[in-house]
């Protein structure tokens, strides 16, 4: 079974001086039944040329496939993706990432196959720029308990450090409407669908963080702002379809969107804001409960501070 095909899916634009190294990273596997498909959404740079001079020098050795489309987006081209692999299991990459070393793919199998998951994920490194030691930022990934919500918020992957059975996969797809958190919201849904979440403390994908503009992370928060409102709604919308999981993830649903809410309000996005905090309290605090108290109660004291920042925009909404 660990010889079955994994499909590597990799969205890219504009982003020919870092796709290769990233492809390079794939080609270096020792699991040896891989197809990589990548998604060119529509760059416009030298990515399209790079990429077929890349797969001529491989051709015959590699099996890569290059689908071009109209610039859509990263969740539309991974979607794409989807549609094209063939993969008993799917891993997506972004093309300015790279897996950590040449056994990652075999030990994501195993980790499969051997503990009976539907996703596994290891650990994440982020560097600036390059994957130099003196670079190097942070190291992230823990376990995930399906029956505490708070480790999901902490500890879910990234897009690149996941691996998932292809027949889980297809049930879902990247949500078009967000601009930023799409693979959160995924991983949202695979877990109120209660997929079994595998980790495995091995290094298995190295991040790069740069200055980009077409990077979500690097815009500002009241840029962003409308999307934590839509991406608040749009988690929401799954949680209403499952009242009991609604009430084990009130608190950490507050947790997250009221830190988001006051970062929005502190860059001006006060309208998005006001109708985030509207929409918690309406939907994940119970009516009676005082506010203060049920910060000091429920919530860590980053939350509990920013939820007094704004407490007298808060407490002017009426339910």
């Amino acid at each position: 079974m660990n010889d079955l095909l994994v499909s590597i899916i990799i969205p890219t634009y504009n982003n020919a001086d870092m796709i290769i190294e990233a492809l390079d990273t794939v080609f270096n596997q020792t699991y040896a039944n891989i197809e990589v498909i990548v998604v060119d959404d529509g760059s416009t740079d030298d990515t399209e040329k790079a990429l077929l001079r890349y797969i001529s020098s491989i051709q015959g050795e590699k099996k890569i496939i290059y689908h071009k489309q109209e610039n859509s987006g990263a969740p539309s081209a991974r979607n794409k993706g989807m549609e094209i692999c063939k993969g008993a299991f799917v891993k997506f990459l972004d093309s300015d990432d790279g897996l950590f070393d040449e056994h990652v793919i075999a030990k994501q199998v195993d980790c499969i196959v051997s503990g009976e998951n539907d996703i596994v994920f290891g650990n994440e490194n982020f560097y600036f720029n390059t994957f130099t030691q003196e670079n190097f930022i942070k190291k992230r990934g823990n376990l995930i308990d399906t029956t505490i919500p708070e480790t999901f918020f902490a500890n879910h992957p990234i897009t690149s450090a996941f691996m998932i059975r292809k027949d889980k996969l297809q049930r879902f797809s990247w949500d078009l409407t967000l601009k930023s958190g799409q693979e959160f919201f995924l991983l949202f849904q695979f877990y109120l669908n209660k997929l079994k979440f595998g980790y495995h403390n091995d290094n298995v994908v190295n991040v790069r963080v740069h200055n980009s503009p077409h990077r979500i992370s690097n815009q500002s928060k009241n840029k962003r702002a409308p999307n934590d409102l839509i991406l608040l709604r749009r988690m929401s919308d799954e949680l209403n379809n499952n009242p009991d999981a609604k009430k084990l993830f009130s608190n950490s649903m507050l947790k997250k969107f009221i830190p988001l809410a006051y970062s929005a309000y502190r860059s001006g996005a006060e309208q998005q804001a006001s109708e985030s905090l509207k929409f918690l309290r309406a939907n994940y605090i119970t009516k009676g409960t005082d506010f203060d108290s049920y910060l000091i109660l429920n919530t860590d004291k980053l939350a509990h501070f920013m939820g007094y920042a704004m407490y007298k925009l808060f407490t002017a909404i009426k339910k």
